[in-house]
């Protein structure tokens, strides 16, 4: 009777109490019982629960204290159930609580090696946790995916991630009626493609179970922060051999690791079974029993985590036109001698093509890439350069920032040229590490503008000790294919040009296996500069009139003076984008309706430069003259 199930209102991911290294959470459970006589004349000599639904001591949570509360009744704890008896009751209810004060750890296990896939010489006392029960169940198209997934891989930690993130990206979070009120079986949730928290940890231990991974069900509470309260939550527990039980939430999408407000109550090998049980010896009764009751509240928060892990964000275009699309690119460095899992989650950036949030896992000292597609905006003010901030952070405190610009007249990106730039980029990433390899990149210096060609000069060793066939060492989309012999070494040289300021990624690759170079190249964009938006266009030969005009330069220029028909100006500012300009001038001084405008400035290097634009000026009004000069100048 009385089974509390974990069907939690969410929204993914949870980073409320990400950042505390530890909570302590006052739970206070209980419940209500009722006893209803059938007839007139009745007795009853007993009644006994069994509390299976209650926080205890594990590797990531310690009581601190907890008190047991049942009026008349005698209780006792062991094996993970609270037993309450009232002997001989004469009351009509009855209540029982549980109030405990307990801490959470934000923690995950170390596991620093590799433990092999498929697991070998299983203990006997797991056994029961890789079979199927009345809901977590199994059938052939949920061992079909689990086997599809796990294929090839020798990893039990990458085999469990990559189930659990297939879960949390194909099977819908939905709080219907179908799954609100009865839990259903891990075949259904699969058939349907929806559940609630409880279903998808059903499904995530079916698949597991699947291929002789050991798994169980955890029910407990939980901080959502909607709504903002604590709630019955489900998640599981993955047993790695050597570490024991390591805690998998595909809900949250946390893998590996949980967030400190889950306080697990019980575990169970099939999710149906009942958080309390209750039996009573009685004549002309009956016992009606409320739901368990829980309330939570947060006590004292522990420190700040560090980041354990070091994130880079970058645009792989710098400038954009409206309207196109970016490749972005989040590196994700691992510095730790741990297996580290993490979510990725793009805080600021336009728009994206796909959600703002992915989840990795890192092996020791390993990094990884993930990508997204911007999407700008083509309904802008072509008038303007725009700048926007792009930021990525961990769900452990790391961050990175970076800016793309956009603005009419930078290069144009479709969908099609970002998406196969990062299809290509996400097929490098899978690959493995050559290691029999040596691969050493140079330029001949380390500025250049962007019009210049960079050449970039490379050499190659086999290392090992079998050939190299087939290798392909590429300069972004520039590949040269060749083979080498053992001991054999090589000279490559590539000619590229790049619009920005790159951490340039060298490949040498063969179908299966990868090794990189990278070289830190400045790129300093030669500037384009424009005469925009000038007014007035006709002007009174005798007039003093206000001109008008935009200066417009796609980079920083320092150093900057103008001059207006042969007349210096006083020196602008250093600046990017537009520069509002006002100067006086007088028809007469535009010669021959023509007006002449010069820029002198430093660009990024240091390096002279000079910009000359004439512009056609209308000119009214010309004493006749100076008509009559012209025409005479006209004829020599």
């Amino acid at each position: 009777m009385s089974s509390v199930s974990a069907q939690l209102e969410v929204e993914r991911p949870l980073e409320d109490y990400n950042k505390y290294s530890s909570l302590e959470l006052n739970v206070n459970l209980g419940s209500e019982i009722e006893v209803v006589p059938k007839k007139r004349s009745y007795d009853i000599d007993y009644i006994d629960v069994d509390l299976k639904y209650y926080p205890d001591d594990d590797d990531r949570q310690e009581i601190i204290s907890q008190e047991i509360k049942a009026e008349g009744a005698e209780i006792n704890k062991n094996n993970n159930i609270i037993n309450i008896v009232w002997e001989d009751p004469r009351e009509t209810k009855y209540t029982y609580s549980v109030n405990t004060l307990v801490k959470t750890k934000n923690d995950f296990k170390k596991v620093t090696k590799r433990i092999p896939f498929p697991i070998q010489n299983l203990d006997y006392s797991l056994y029961e946790y890789t079979s199927e029960g009345e809901f977590i169940d199994i059938n052939e198209d949920i061992k079909k995916i689990a086997v599809e997934l796990a294929e090839g891989e020798d990893d039990l930690y990458v085999v469990t991630f990559k189930i659990a993130d297939w879960i949390n990206k194909n099977i819908e979070y939905d709080l219907s009626t179908l799954t609100a009120d009865v839990v259903q079986k891990s075949s259904w949730v699969l058939e349907n493609r929806q559940g609630v928290c409880d279903e998808l940890t059903n499904l995530f231990i079916s698949m597991l179970r699947s291929v002789n991974i050991p798994a169980r069900f955890l029910g407990g509470i939980v901080y959502t922060n909607v709504g903002s309260y604590f709630g019955n939550h489900g998640w599981a527990e993955v047993y790695f051999p050597g570490y024991g039980w390591v805690p998998f939430d595909v809900t949250f999408g946390q893998y590996g690791w949980i967030d400190p407000s889950h306080v697990k109550l019980s575990y169970v090998q099939d999710s149906g079974e009942s958080a309390v049980d209750y039996k009573w010896k009685s004549n002309g009764v009956t016992l009606n029993s409320k739901g368990l009751s829980i309330e939570t509240t947060v006590k004292k928060l522990g420190g700040r985590i560090a980041p354990n892990t070091i994130l880079d964000i970058k645009p792989l275009e710098e400038e954009i036109n409206f309207g196109s699309y970016i490749p972005l690119e989040v590196s994700i460095k691992n510095s730790n001698h741990y297996y580290t899992p993490l979510s990725v989650i793009i805080t600021k950036s336009p728009s994206l093509l796909e959600e703002n949030v992915k989840a990795i896992l890192l092996k020791p000292n390993e990094e990884k890439k993930l990508f997204w597609t911007i999407e700008i905006d083509e309904d802008l003010n072509k008038k303007f350069v725009y700048t926007s901030e792009l930021e990525a952070k961990t769900n452990f405190g790391a961050t990175s920032s970076s800016i793309i610009k956009f603005s009419k007249g930078f290069d144009d990106v479709s969908k099609e040229e970002a998406e196969e730039t990062i299809g290509k980029l996400e097929i490098r990433e899978e690959k493995r590490f050559l290691s029999d390899l040596t691969l050493s990149c140079d330029t001949l210096k380390q500025d250049y503008y962007s019009d210049e060609k960079i050449n970039i000069k490379c050499i190659v060793e086999n290392v090992g000790n079998e050939n190299i066939k087939d290798l392909n060492v590429c300069v972004i989309t520039n590949c040269k294919k060749l083979d080498l012999f053992i001991a054999e070494k090589k000279e490559l040289n590539f000619d590229v040009k790049l619009s920005s300021s790159l951490d340039l990624r060298i490949s040498a690759e063969t179908d299966s296996l990868i090794r990189y170079d990278e070289l830190n190249l400045n790129v300093i964009k030669v500037p384009k500069i424009r005469f925009i938006d000038i007014e007035p266009k006709s002007i009174d030969y005798n007039e003093l009139i206000d001109l008008n005009f935009d200066i417009f330069s796609n980079t920083i220029i320092n150093n900057v003076s103008l001059e207006v028909e042969d007349v210096a100006n006083s020196k602008l500012k250093n600046f990017e984008g537009r520069y509002k300009i006002i100067t006086s001038i007088k028809g007469k001084q535009i010669k021959d309706g023509v007006l002449t405008l010069k820029l002198f400035y430093k660009d990024e290097l240091g390096e002279d430069r000079k910009h000359e634009e004439k512009h056609k000026i209308e000119i009214t009004n010309i004493p006749f003259y100076r008509k009559w000069m012209t025409d005479i100048f006209s004829l020599f």
